[in-house]
């Protein structure tokens, strides 16, 4: 009787107290977010924490420093510690996180200080010219940079004309509230040329404007202006021995190219290969270091096939003409 009255306290024991043990052993630690933190709006922030006999994890937030609890997610995994939680509108500066057991909100624990919710920062450039939407600038043009900002407070705006190979800086930490600057054309020619502007605290936040533009030479005279053909003149003199001038019109502001080959068609000179204004030209070329015989040399705008799209007109001019060397 005795022994039998020792094994029904043994499972009295077991069945009461042991539940009761590990209810009270049933903890949770949240690791982060604990308070302080910087987030922004879309964004994505891991919530991480630590627990012992729980089953089954919930997360909640709350936007009014715990006044008011709203639910993230339910029945996470409590073993693997951590849930990302992509972060939603509207700022405040006093969010906070509560992580809990799902069946016993009394198992919970919460960020010891609130964090800071806000809108992620935002940059837009724009640029216009006076030519605008062709493409053309002008060398000393004064013209208009235009932006828009979001939670940023000083911007940098630069330009480039390679492609964003390298940039040059217009302005450095000028107000984001100001939204426009008078920006004169500098003397860089080049068919290559964006505007950006960026954070002047994160070069990372930053915006280039999607249109390409043009940095032309200034015309500086009425000759250039009445030009109507593109023309391709004999050398002079011709034949000759070591030097020759050639000269050619261009009747408006392209990218040119001026090339001398051999009889075979090979490349032997680069004589101009880059923007010019209307006018008329003339250029040196030296045979230096070449056999005697007859070369051609090639005249050649690469607009002329983009201005087909905005001008109907066919493609790529090209006049080519003949020297010979003794």
């Amino acid at each position: 009787m005795k022994r039998f009255f020792l094994r029904f306290l043994l499972l009295f024991f077991t069945i009461t107290l042991v539940p009761t043990i590990a209810q009270q052993n049933k903890s949770i630690k949240l690791i982060s977010p604990v308070g302080g933190e910087y987030y922004r709006v879309s964004d994505v922030e891991k919530i991480e924490w630590t627990s012992t006999n729980v089953n089954s994890i919930a997360i909640d937030y709350s936007i009014d420093d715990g006044k008011t609890w709203s639910n993230i997610v339910n029945y996470l995994d409590p073993a693997v510690g951590n849930y990302y939680w992509s972060i939603p509108d509207p700022t405040t500066n006093e969010c906070r996180i509560k992580v809990r057991d799902w069946s016993d909100p009394s198992v919970r624990d919460y960020s010891s200080n609130s964090f800071l919710i806000t809108m992620k920062p935002e940059i837009k450039v724009w640029f216009v010219w006076k030519a605008f939407p062709l493409p053309e600038c002008y060398v000393g043009e004064m013209t208009k940079i235009h932006w828009s900002v979001k939670n940023i407070s000083r911007v940098n705006i630069e330009f480039t004309t390679d492609e964003g190979y390298s940039w040059q800086p217009i302005a450095s930490n000028i107000s984001g509230s100001s939204e426009d600057l008078n920006w004169q054309i500098p003397n860089t020619p080049s068919s290559q040329c964006y505007i950006a502007a960026y954070d002047s605290k994160n070069p990372l936040i930053r915006d280039v404007w999607d249109y390409n533009f043009w940095i032309y030479p200034t015309v500086t005279s009425v000759e250039d202006i009445l030009i109507h053909e593109f023309r391709l003149e004999q050398n002079f003199p011709n034949p000759f021995n070591p030097t020759t001038t050639i000269t050619y019109s261009i009747p408006e502001i392209s990218h040119v190219q001026l090339i001398v080959y051999d009889v075979l068609g090979t490349e032997v000179s680069t004589l101009v290969n880059e923007v010019k204004a209307t006018g008329n030209y003339e250029v040196k070329f030296s045979a230096d270091g070449l056999s005697s015989g007859i070369y051609f040399y090639k005249l050649q705008t690469q607009e002329a096939q983009r201005k087909v799209c905005r001008r109907l007109q066919s493609g790529n001019q090209k006049q080519s003409s003949k020297s010979l060397i003794i």
